[in-house]
């Protein structure tokens, strides 16, 4: 990654709260969005997602969307807009 490491870290309370901003402080949708973080991390291949993410603006759905691509990799990732499916 070509970001600051710290291999120690147990605790982001930065992250805590974006997390917490993102899922509107639903505890379920945070387990779900971490869930997904953590099998990122440890390097699942059998799991596919799907993550259609949708709020007002500035509710954080771009900035999770960057966290996973600069965890997985911009080679396997596809952000769209809705209006471009159609």
């Amino acid at each position: 990654m070509h970001f600051n490491y710290d291999l120690n870290a147990t605790h982001s309370p930065y992250l805590d709260k974006f997390m917490k901003n993102l899922c509107d402080n639903f505890e379920d949708r945070e387990n779900y969005f971490l869930a997904i973080l953590k099998s990122i991390q440890e390097n699942d291949i059998y799991m596919q997602y799907f993550l259609y993410l949708f709020g007002t603006g500035g509710s954080g759905k771009s900035t999770f969307a960057t966290l996973l691509t600069a965890l997985v990799g911009e080679n396997v990732t596809h952000t769209t807009t809705f209006k471009s499916m159609n």
